[in-house]
């Protein structure tokens, strides 16, 4: 059987944000990735929906001629009542897999983008630092980045070093006037 695949830009943004940032992001290791997961996952059909899951993603998609990749999910992040499902969806032989790599490319290329603007505010790299975030995965400027949780814990190692670990004690001085 031949599955002829689509990927939409939103799944292209959603891989990026949950993909380890030393990595190469580009079509070819895209396309990869998808692949293995069409081949290797479980999948789950509601009617023309298709959801195909692995250890480590999720794909939600629509297959009617072919396949559409709508959205990427971390499996970890899904409840319990889904992970129970998965236990009844089957594994399928897709056979061949063909991805148009040059508009895939073209996607890639507009999600790298992503790094050179703030997320929350738009702001542009010549303006100001913009970093990823460690909590949520998107690129971040150093003005937004009190407002997704700068001060937290998981901000420890940040570039933008926003994080700071107050240990003394504040004292409290009287004036009688």
């Amino acid at each position: 059987m031949l599955l002829k695949v689509e990927v939409t830009r939103h799944a292209v943004e959603r891989l990026f944000e949950r993909f380890p940032k030393h990595k190469k992001f580009d079509a070819r290791v895209v396309a990869n990735i998808f692949e293995s997961i069409i081949k290797d996952g479980v999948v789950l059909r509601r009617g023309n929906e298709v959801r195909i899951s692995t250890s480590k993603y999720t794909l939600c998609c629509v297959l009617n001629d072919k396949l559409v990749i709508k959205t990427v999910l971390r499996t970890e992040e899904l409840g319990e009542y889904y992970k129970r499902a998965i236990r009844r969806g089957r594994r399928e032989r897709w056979g061949n897999i063909i991805f148009d790599l040059d508009k895939l490319e073209k996607i890639c290329k507009k999600v790298e983008r992503m790094r050179d603007v703030c997320k929350i505010c738009g702001i542009s790299k010549e303006q100001a630092i913009i970093e990823r975030c460690n909590i949520y995965g998107f690129y971040v400027c150093e003005y937004c980045c009190v407002s997704v949780g700068g001060y937290s814990e998981r901000c420890r190692n940040c570039p933008l070093d926003i994080y700071t670990n107050v240990k003394s004690k504040e004292e409290v001085y009287y004036i009688i006037i």
